[in-house]
């Protein structure tokens, strides 16, 4: 993609909207694009910092290798966010990994060109920690929910939110998730076991609360938030 195309492209990224002409098109001249299949990883633990990204399309997950072949989920991205951003730790090289859940395509930011974005602009700059707080908010949340919140609210309360911050709405009063996580990845964020994940979406579904099926696993319409818990 040429630089001007680039241009066009950026003014249409929401977390972009601040930058001014001037330092749009020095992050058109800088930046380069990734695509990725399902299960490809954008960076993995201990590569060495040295970019910064914008999912453009599909969706990813950003997770901890505690052990091989055991992680924890920290986040999952959606299109227009950026991630790889705790470069402000000042870390060299990178403690997660970011794996696309479905085919993706990332903005890749150089990392010198991002610092500079921050200082020089301020209502970036402010844009970029709010969503860094955001992320906290909701991990310190996630960690309430596991020590006062039983397991099956905690995957209520996780459709919830998916619903409320990523889903469509379908008709009405319905709103549809597209996620593209398994059970397991769902028992991750919840923190929780891939069999509760199983029985509570189970149970959901033959109490008319939601509605899924084996054909489009990937997909969740919620037919009642009210009853989801809080």
């Amino acid at each position: 993609m040429n630089t001007s195309a680039k241009f066009l492209m950026f003014q249409q990224i929401g977390i972009l909207e601040d930058l001014n002409e001037n330092q749009m098109q020095e992050l058109a001249n800088c930046s380069s694009f990734q695509k990725l299949k399902k299960d490809e990883k954008v960076f993995d633990t201990g590569n060495t910092i040295k970019s910064v990204y914008i999912l453009l399309k599909g969706s990813l997950k950003l997770g901890l290798e505690m052990e091989p072949g055991k992680s924890i989920i920290k986040q999952l991205v959606g299109e227009g966010e950026i991630f790889g951003e705790n470069i402000l730790t000042k870390k060299v090289n990178r403690s997660d990994y970011a794996q696309a859940l479905s085919e993706c395509q990332v903005l890749i930011i150089p990392k010198d060109k991002f610092e500079t974005l921050l200082f020089e602009n301020t209502t970036f700059c402010s844009k970029i920690v709010g969503q860094i707080m955001v992320q906290l908010s909701t991990l310190e949340q996630r960690i309430a929910d596991f020590v006062y919140t039983k397991a099956q609210k905690r995957i209520e309360s996780f459709l919830k939110r998916m619903a409320m911050n990523k889903g469509i709405k379908i008709g009405l009063n319905e709103l549809l998730i597209k996620h593209n996580l398994s059970h397991s990845d769902i028992a991750y964020l919840t923190d929780t076991s891939r069999q509760t994940v199983s029985r509570v979406l189970g149970d959901l579904k033959r109490a008319n609360i939601i509605h899924f099926s084996a054909r489009k696993p990937h997909k969740i319409l919620v037919r009642d938030m009210a009853q989801l818990a809080i």
